[in-house]
C-alpha cells in the first residue's frame, strides 16, 4: 500500500511557491453556468395516477438553480403494476433527441 510522505524541508506546496492565478472578475466567474442543484423526491402510491413523476419533471425543469432529479418511485403498487417501468419509459422520452430539456440527469430509483 502507498503513503504519502510530508517533505517538510522543501516545502512544495508553501503558499510563496505556488504560482498566482490570473484575475477573473465577476463577470467572470458568474459566467460560469455552476447549476449543481439537486431534487430528490420520494413519490409513494400516486405516482403515475397524478402524474406526480412529470411534476418532478418540471420542477427541475423551471427551477433555475437545480438541473439533477433524484427520483424514487415504488416499484409496484396495488393499483399500478409496473410504476417503475411505466414511469421510467414515460421520462426516457425528455431525454430522445429533440425533445431536451433542460436537466442533465435523471436517476430514477424503485423501492
Amino acid at each position: 500500500m502507498s503513503h504519502h510522505e510530508i517533505n517538510t524541508q522543501e516545502e512544495p506546496y508553501h503558499p510563496e511557491k505556488l504560482e498566482i492565478k490570473s484575475y477573473v472578475g465577476v463577470e467572470g466567474f458568474f459566467s460560469v453556468d455552476m447549476r449543481i442543484g439537486i431534487i430528490l423526491e420520494v413519490e409513494r402510491g400516486k405516482t403515475i395516477r397524478n402524474n406526480m413523476d412529470l411534476l418532478d419533471v418540471w420542477k427541475c425543469h423551471i427551477c433555475k438553480e437545480a438541473n439533477h432529479l433524484f427520483l424514487v418511485i415504488p416499484k409496484e403498487i396495488s393499483h399500478t403494476p409496473n410504476c417503475f417501468k411505466y414511469s421510467s419509459k414515460r421520462l426516457s422520452s425528455f431525454f430522445q433527441k429533440d425533445n431536451y430539456i433542460n436537466i442533465d440527469s435523471l436517476n430514477i430509483f424503485g423501492y
